[in-house]
Formats: C-alpha cells, structure tokens, sequence
C-alpha cells in the first residue's frame, strides 16, 4: 500500500514537472524538443483527466521522424510520457526516470532518452 502511494505521488511529480526543453537521444542522434505547459481543463468541468497534456516544439533535426511530434501526454497513474503526431499517431513512449528523464522506445522500437536540459 505504501509502495502505490509512493509510485502515485512519482507519477503526479512527473506529470507536473514535465513541460520544459530536452534533449531526445536516439542512437547516436539527439536533437532539441520542448514539451509546452499542459492544457487545463475548462473550470468547473466534470471530467477527471488521468493525466496532464501540451503541444510539443520539436526541431527539424529529430530522428525517426519524432520531428512530427505535435502533442504530449503524462499519465497520472504511472507518469508515463507519450508524444503523438498531429493526426494521433504514438510516435514515442517513455516511462519517468531520475531528475525528470524519461526513457523508452519510438513506435518502431527504437530506444530514446529524454534528458532536461
């Protein structure tokens, strides 16, 4: 019980300490993105959002096409990143990492890295 406790309050940091620029590492590539500030939601709204969502800036120069990257979304539950293209697509998910990093894989497989710059 203690543990889920703990995991849920690492989630919730994630999630909110997410926007902010980084460095996405794949292979011996990198390039610069930025994960914008969330949106919130409409007050007063009876909806409950399991996470916390922005637009991405993410410069010409990324690899396997994370280049596309137009939104980003952290999950409240395990802090989970994803970045979706502007049509949907899941181009990257990552699970939170130390000093708000994330690693994982692109859709194809590829492993990524995320570290603050």
């Amino acid at each position: 019980m203690i543990l889920a406790a703990a995991l849920a309050a690492l989630a919730l940091d994630a999630s909110a300490e997410a926007p902010g620029a980084y460095t996405l590492s794949a292979g011996e590539r990198s390039c610069r993105i930025v994960l914008d500030a969330p949106s919130a939601a409409p007050e007063g709204s009876l909806i409950a959002p399991d996470g916390v969502s922005g637009l991405v800036l993410a410069f010409p120069d990324c690899p396997d096409g994370l280049d596309e990257a137009a939104f980003w979304r952290v999950t409240t539950g395990d802090g989970e990143l994803v970045l979706f293209d502007g049509a949907g697509g899941v181009l990257l998910s990552a699970a939170p990492g130390e000093r708000r990093n994330w690693t994982g894989e692109t859709a194809a497989g590829a492993p990524v890295q995320l570290s603050r710059r």
